[in-house]
Parts: structure tokens; C-alpha cells; sequence
């Protein structure tokens, strides 16, 4: 479990009177789910000292990792707002009528509690583009997933913001998605050599996963559920005028992908839920905490 203490001001607290210390102490003892999912309260003297114990959710980690975009993905409406930082313009579209599910979460301290189910025609692209990539750039992508189905899209960056099937993007880049073993890849371009980063494990247990992508000036790390699943070297070509693509995109061009020649895009089959994008190499320990963060 990890806490964030907000600092308490002194000349405020000093005029905390013990009566209401006391009833701060009585309200954060009572009911074991709200004080485990919402705070924790801590009254270090009851003369001048008062804190609280802030809990950290999926939302509250990729905002203090300073998120260029992040998304709930509760599928609840035709569009999605962007909580990260500031801009409006990085909200997101949904392609179809979304739905969305109750069902048990990844993410299980945060509110709303639903997540996006894709499938079908739906996905999720970004209403503008993303800042240019190169081989010297810093990004990191992360989304939960949960599925039994192998094949498809979780995320990436291409050309086409909300093209479909032949009009799907013709240069895409930091791609993540499924095997057709239910593997994740992590695939990357210099634009003559791709470069595939593969966990060796399946995810198709129909269990929620926090996959991280990290591109740091030409080596990748993978992180899922906390804890590094491998790394390799992979330098990215140039990527400019690219929007950022959840749950569908042309995948043609990767190895592992099982898209077929007959196919033009694949659609990633499952649920999935707070995803955000970084302008920045997140560490190790980021992942962790993410992680840790969901419960």
C-alpha cells in the first residue's frame, strides 16, 4: 500500500483544538473500506500536529508521473477527457457507440469504476497529435488490459487518427499488442530494421495487467504488473504528425503480429482501463508503484 502525506500547515494546525483531533481520530477509525480505499488519517501530538495519509490510485500515480495524456477509458460516452496535463485538445474519440463494463477492475481504488470493452469496430484515438519521436526521444506508454483472446492492438502511435482497415497508418511506431500466442510485444522501427521486444509469457488469463512501455533513446524496457519482463536495444525512425491509437491500428508490419495478408488492421478483444502516455523514461520503480497503486 503506498501513502502520499500532505504536509500539514503549523499555524493552522495549532488551532486544531483537541476535541476536534479527537473527531478527525473517530471519523478515519471508522469503516474498515472507506479507510482502506479513500485515507488514513495520523495525529502525530494532539497539540500542533495533524496529518493525512493520502492513499494513491492508477489516476493520482500517472498524474504525479506528469502524464502528457491519460484516459479513464470508461467507455461511458462518445468521447474521453484527457487528466493529464493541461489541454483539452488531448482528449480522445471513441470510433463507435462505447460500451463498457462493472465488472471487477484492475484499477480497484478509482473512480469511475468501469472500464472501455473493445472489439468489434471500437477503439480509441487522441483528438491531436502526439509531440514528435526520434531516435533520441523519451516515451513511456501504459494502459491495463485484461482478455482470453490473442491478437491485437493496445496501443501505439500512427499516421492515421482514426483510419480503419486500408486507411489505417502507414508508418506506426512503439507499438504494443498481443501475439497471436497471447505474448506482448513491444515493437519499434528505425525505418529498414524492426526490432521486437517479446514477454515470455502469455497474458490471455482473463486477469487485469499494467503493461509499461518504456522507449529511452533507443532501448526499450517492458514492464507488466510491476516488474521487468525484459529489455533490449531498438532505436525508433522518426515520427511526426502521429496520434496516439488504443485497441486498433495496421500491424502489418510486425513479426509477431498474426495479422494476416487478407487483414489490414487487428482490434485488440478485451477490456481495458486507465491508460496514459508519457513524455519521459518512467523508472523501475514507477512501475512498481503504479502497479501497487491499483489496490
Amino acid at each position: 500500500m503506498i501513502r502520499r502525506f500532505l504536509p500539514a500547515n503549523s499555524s493552522r494546525m495549532r488551532s486544531v483544538t483537541a476535541a476536534a483531533a479527537l473527531a478527525l481520530a473517530a471519523v478515519v477509525g471508522i469503516g474498515g473500506s472507506l479507510t482502506q480505499s479513500a485515507f488514513t488519517g495520523k495525529i502525530s501530538s494532539a497539540g500542533n500536529t495533524v496529518g493525512i495519509a493520502v492513499q494513491d490510485t492508477c489516476r493520482i500515480v500517472q498524474s504525479g508521473s506528469s502524464a502528457y495524456i491519460a484516459y479513464a477509458l470508461t467507455g461511458q460516452a462518445s468521447s474521453e477527457t484527457n487528466l493529464g496535463t493541461s489541454g483539452s485538445k488531448r482528449n480522445g474519440t471513441y470510433t463507435t457507440a462505447a460500451a463498457s463494463t462493472t465488472m471487477p477492475m484492475g484499477c480497484t481504488l478509482d473512480t469511475p469504476v468501469s472500464a472501455f470493452i473493445t472489439g468489434g469496430s471500437r477503439f480509441l484515438y487522441s483528438n491531436s497529435t502526439v509531440p514528435s519521436v526520434s531516435s533520441s526521444s523519451t516515451v513511456t506508454e501504459e494502459i491495463w488490459f485484461k482478455t482470453t483472446t490473442a491478437s491485437g492492438m493496445l496501443m501505439g502511435i500512427g499516421d492515421s487518427q482514426s483510419g480503419v482497415d486500408r486507411s489505417s497508418s502507414s508508418t506506426e511506431g512503439l507499438a504494443v499488442f498481443l501475439t497471436s500466442t497471447g505474448k506482448l510485444d513491444f515493437a519499434t522501427s528505425d525505418g529498414s530494421t524492426t526490432r521486437e521486444l517479446l514477454s515470455s509469457s502469455s497474458y490471455l488469463d482473463g486477469k487485469w495487467h499494467d503493461v509499461m512501455a518504456v522507449y529511452n533513446r533507443g532501448t526499450k524496457v517492458l514492464y507488466v504488473d510491476g516488474a521487468s519482463v525484459g529489455s533490449a536495444s531498438g532505436s525508433s525512425q522518426t515520427l511526426s504528425s502521429c496520434y496516439w491509437r488504443l485497441g486498433a491500428d495496421n500491424l502489418s508490419g510486425w513479426t509477431y503480429s498474426g495479422q494476416s495478408s487478407q487483414q489490414h488492421m487487428l482490434y485488440f478483444t478485451g477490456s481495458l482501463q486507465y491508460a496514459a502516455y508519457y513524455t519521459s523514461a518512467l523508472s523501475a520503480s514507477d512501475a512498481s508503484g503504479h502497479y501497487a497503486a491499483s489496490s
